[in-house]
């Protein structure tokens, strides 16, 4: 699968597009506010699953350790 020109055009701008968007959502929000929810946002990544069914959440290694 390959994109087009105009898809590659798009996915070009989609980074300038979504730094706009986010700073628009995070427009006064304090430092400390950013902080914290840099934060809270990093645990959620780190508890993800990095094995098994990453839609569903199913991690395979959890049914060996019990």
């Amino acid at each position: 699968m390959s994109l087009t020109e105009r898809g590659r055009d798009a996915a070009a701008r989609l980074p300038a597009i979504g730094a706009t968007v986010l700073n628009e959502q995070l427009r006064g929000f304090l430092c400390g506010e950013l902080d914290l929810l840099t934060g809270m946002l990093a645990r959620i990544i780190g508890n993800s699953p990095s094995a098994g069914c990453g839609a569903c959440g199913h991690d395979e290694r959890e049914e060996h350790d019990e």
